[in-house]
């Protein structure tokens, strides 16, 4: 079978069509996986990752009133730091319990966000103890300040 010029012409058309086709559905699944990534970083990374900076920025001003509180020189200043550090912690566990929640579907990064808890609480506690440990310390001083000039005069 001889196959006409025309024929020929009319094979390319059909073979490059289908082709096209064939690229144009999977340029179309390509383009479908990326829409769908897309909404998952804007319906989830994007609010985590605000969350995760306010809880770092929540924690960073948490040591600084630990700092604060540790190199105070009167008890006045020491209770203050604390007190600012209580409300801060307030600040934090709201920001937790909100980046918790964003993270309802995803449990291998919630399982990391726990672990981070466990860490916060054994830092709040250790702070704790420091300022209750400095404010005692205070009040000792001041006792035996007040023992040392009873016993002199």
């Amino acid at each position: 079978m001889k196959l006409r010029v025309s024929h020929k012409v009319y094979a390319g058309f059909v073979v490059i069509s289908v082709l096209i086709l064939i690229l144009s559905i999977f340029s179309t699944l390509n383009l479908s996986a990326i829409d769908d990534y897309a909404t998952k970083v804007k319906e989830i990374a994007a609010p985590v990752q605000v969350k995760s900076n306010q809880l770092e920025i929540s924690l960073l001003k948490q040591a600084k009133l630990s700092t604060l509180g540790f190199n105070a020189d009167n008890k006045t200043e020491i209770e203050e730091s604390q007190l600012a550090f209580e409300a801060q912690t307030k600040t934090y566990k709201e920001t937790y319990q909100k980046l918790y929640g964003l993270l309802e579907q995803e449990p291998s990064l919630r399982k990391h966000l726990e672990g981070a808890a466990t860490n916060y609480q054994n830092y709040n506690t250790a702070v704790s103890s420091m300022f209750s440990s400095l404010i005692s310390n205070i009040e000792s001083q001041a006792q035996l300040q007040q023992m040392q000039s009873t016993l002199e005069n």
